[in-house]
């Protein structure tokens, strides 16, 4: 096989220890490019503490030979009924100069049109641009609103992916091109099989009252409050619910929480082991999201981990999990709905493990290598477009052996980086 092996830039404005979606996709994306030899630096916002708490995620990056750069100053701000990551800062563009303007052969900025960090990262580097869009909802009229600002940057981007079609048609409407479908990918080392289930799980109740599991910032469109107030409506359903999360919404979804009769734990936002431990004890997923989401990392969780799922009929979710037998629906933001169909779902227990086990039969395809191959190739169609004028050929260095024992081709211009060292094990 020959790869080409690149220098990589990802332009992100989450990334750890700002937890979330986008965070985990990037942070995934650019540990597969790793293993295959690319070089790749993360370019992010920094947070507003001085002091930035031990994160395994970091670690883990620059232990594998990961790039970091901050610039700015990362905010979170309330919008479309959740919490989003902003690098906005005066002169955020000056943090970029001292690095060189050609220091990627790619470029792969996610969520381009959000402000500020993406916008000046297109603007400053060079490199062919991939841009991905992990967007869903309401925001195509700020779109609409900005398109004459925002247009330059459209026509930047060499290549679109989007995380489904329900990110594509949010942005594609108001900036019409070819996106290709590159989903969200998934941990099975974290979450798969052979790690679920190895014995390191919580306690489980010692009433054997099922598990049910709730992955997600507390936010208001993750549907929380409908779960609560659903399991309020059925004081007699023998489950216990574990929250995994935090978010504005917790002291008010606390309160409610109390109506439902001591079946309701909240374990605050948790690492990464601590969650897997979490989906190994728990016996059913449950993924009540009420709009605005464009795909739903946790639904790959949860069927990896081999759990059965209720979720939100919503159109993005259904589009994840077309054909798989794992799901069972409900409608978004209707309490009365989904107690009756956890009530059904209880009573049906028996067919939880051939649920489970059809989720973990799906979940196969979105593994992170599937994922970064389809990358990879975008990466190459992005450097090499059919007659496209102004765009130089690289020259190559002798075939050798990537890391990887596969056969590679490499780039012979100078290595420069916008990077801080990789920490030395």
């Amino acid at each position: 096989m020959v790869r080409l092996l690149l220098r990589i830039g990802i332009v992100t404005q989450s990334y750890y220890p700002v937890r979330g979606g986008v965070s985990e996709h990037v942070h995934h994306q650019g540990m597969e490019l790793l293993r295959r030899g690319h070089d790749v630096t993360i370019v992010t916002g920094a947070t507003r503490s001085a002091v930035v708490p031990e994160i395994t995620e970091v670690e883990e990056w620059r232990a594998n030979g990961g790039h970091l750069v901050r610039v700015g100053r990362t905010h979170e701000v309330s919008f479309n009924g959740a919490t989003v990551s902003l690098v906005l800062e005066p002169g955020l563009a000056q943090g970029l100069y001292p690095h060189p303007r050609d220091a990627f052969d790619v470029l792969h900025v996610h969520s381009p049109f959000e402000p500020l960090l993406p916008i000046a990262a297109l603007q400053y580097f060079t490199a062919p641009a991939v841009a991905t869009f992990h967007s869903a909802g309401t925001g195509g009229r700020l779109y609409r609103l900005l398109r004459p600002i925002l247009s330059p940057l459209a026509n930047r981007l060499t290549a679109r992916v989007a995380v489904s079609p329900a990110a594509r048609d949010h942005v594609a409407e108001i900036f019409p091109g070819n996106y290709e479908i590159i989903p969200n990918g998934v941990d099975t080392g974290l979450f798969g099989a052979e790690a679920v289930g190895n014995g390191n799980s919580l306690p489980r109740t010692l009433d054997s009252r099922p598990c049910l599991l709730l992955v997600g910032r507390l936010d208001s469109r993750k549907g929380h409050e409908c779960v609560l107030r659903a399991l309020a409506e059925r004081p007699g359903l023998e489950v216990h619910l574990r929250i995994v999360g935090d978010g504005p919404l917790r002291a008010r979804l606390e309160e409610v929480a109390a109506t439902c009769g001591g079946r309701v734990h909240f374990t605050g936002a948790l690492e990464r082991e601590a969650l897997r431990h979490e989906y190994e004890a728990a016996d059913l997923f449950l993924a009540p999201a009420t709009h605005g989401e464009s795909f739903g990392v946790v639904l790959l969780e949860a069927m990896a981990a081999g759990l059965p799922i209720l979720a939100s009929s919503t159109s993005a979710y259904r589009a994840v999990m077309d054909g798989c037998e794992a799901a069972a629906w409900a409608e978004p933001g209707r309490p009365e709905s989904w107690s009756a169909a956890l009530e059904g779902l209880v009573r049906r227990r028996a067919e939880w493990p051939t649920m489970g086990r059809a989720g973990q039969r799906y979940v196969e395809a979105f593994h992170w290598t599937n994922v970064v191959d389809s990358l990879e190739g975008v990466y190459e169609r992005a450097l090499f477009p059919v007659r496209a004028p102004g765009i130089k050929r690289p020259r190559y260095s002798p075939m050798r052996e990537d890391p990887g024992g596969h056969p590679s081709l490499v780039w012979t211009a100078p290595s420069r980086s916008v990077r801080e060292p990789a920490a030395r094990k």
